[in-house]
């Protein structure tokens, strides 16, 4: 229900995987002219564990007017940092792909493999996977990638260009199964490299004198990180 009257709802977890519950929490969101709108992305390194249109936010009881709201709990590890992240380097892209992309050295790094910084030995790049780009602060064609050490499943991970109805609905939002990774205007291709190479979402707003003019939308890049190699809770069945 969205009416603000629903019923509050218990969530019980087995006792040898229960979270601790001061690190869990309701994803937040904003209030509207509407009503409130309800963000469902967990941050990295949290679990989603339930979703709903009716979550306790700082103690006070909201109804979702637009999307929904996750309750999120910290992994027992580290957060996908660990084991993914985005590379610095500006490089040129043909159909959402870095143009030497057969190069796994020249696209996820691997200059400073076995070096030593200030002490710290730096992570070998080298031994991770091309997974996905997106245009960050590059200029023209330019962008980054999203690399993930080897072995690490990233199949569920995709770009959401939203809705169809208003166009582009939704698009900075994940499904309640998904954590948000990162969000931009302009994806690469999904994680399980099939479909198109490069993703994003026109939408347009009536201007003065009849003009139309169109925007990018903000999508957002979503993985099911249970599956990507990480510990994780032992989800209850979800909330209604």
């Amino acid at each position: 229900m969205r009416d603000g009257k629903a019923q509050r709802q218990n969530l019980c977890c087995p006792l040898k995987s229960t979270p601790d519950p001061k690190k869990c929490h309701w994803s937040g969101g904003q209030q509207g002219a509407e009503g409130f709108w309800c963000s469902g992305a967990c941050k990295d390194g949290e679990i989603p564990v339930v979703s709903s249109t009716e979550p306790y936010i700082d103690d006070q009881h909201l109804s979702c007017w637009f999307g929904f709201a996750q309750y999120c709990c910290e992994s027992s590890t580290g957060g996908i940092n660990d084991v993914c992240g985005w590379t610095t380097e500006c490089l040129a892209l043909k159909n959402g792909r870095p143009t030497n992309s057969d190069s796994l050295r020249g696209v996820c790094g691997g200059e400073f493999d076995g070096d030593v910084i200030l002490g710290t030995k730096l992570r070998n790049f080298a031994d991770r996977n091309f997974v996905t780009t997106k245009c960050g602060t590059c200029q023209g064609n330019k962008g980054v990638s999203f690399c993930c050490d080897k072995g690490i499943d990233t199949s569920s991970c995709y770009w959401n260009e939203g809705g169809d109805f208003p166009i582009c609905s939704n698009s900075e939002f994940c499904s309640s199964t998904t954590s948000k990774i990162d969000q931009d205007q302009h994806g690469g291709p999904n994680g399980d490299g099939k479909g198109d190479g490069t993703h994003e979402c026109k939408y347009t707003y009536p201007q003065q004198q009849g003009s139309w003019s169109w925007y990018n939308a903000d999508l957002a890049f979503c993985c099911d990180t249970r599956g990507m190699g990480k510990e994780t809770i032992n989800l209850p069945v979800p909330l209604g």
